[in-house]
């Protein structure tokens, strides 16, 4: 009875960890191999959510809503590239050229350790290039 107290009580405090702690199981691993280049746009949530979504295929129909799958973080393929977040304040739009990880996960823009607001996984784009648009292009 006592083993089963204590392992219970083991189990809370390692799902509370794990729920607050960015650990690197919480890292997606395994790229697609498929490059693509999308246009999206960013969706600020207010929150450490994933909130980028392709655009794609809402231009054929765009009274569809994204789905909850539909939205993903960004990661740039070289680590000290910054992506530049207020583009996205007057709903404008990035080409990212990149791929995929085929696990959802949790970028390394979150540095491991402690949050107190820790993302939920979600698909992950690793761009290696880029571009902000404008209404010009």
């Amino acid at each position: 009875m006592l083993s089963l107290f204590l392992g219970t009580i083991g189990l809370l405090i390692g799902g509370l960890y794990y729920n607050s702690t960015v650990t690197p199981l919480d890292r997606p691993l395994f790229l697609s191999g498929n490059k693509q280049t999308i246009i999206a746009t960013r969706v600020d949530w207010m929150c450490n959510c994933a909130g980028f979504v392709d655009t794609t295929k809402y231009q054929t129909d765009p009274v569809t809503e994204p789905n909850d799958n539909d939205y993903f973080f960004i990661e740039a393929a070289q680590p000290d590239e910054q992506w530049d977040r207020d583009h996205f304040i007057k709903n404008r739009y990035v080409r990212l050229t990149g791929q995929f990880y085929i696990d959802k996960g949790i970028p390394e823009e979150f540095n491991l350790g402690q949050m107190e607001d820790k993302p939920d996984h979600a698909r992950v784009f690793k761009f290696d290039k880029i571009e902000y648009l404008t209404a010009d292009n």
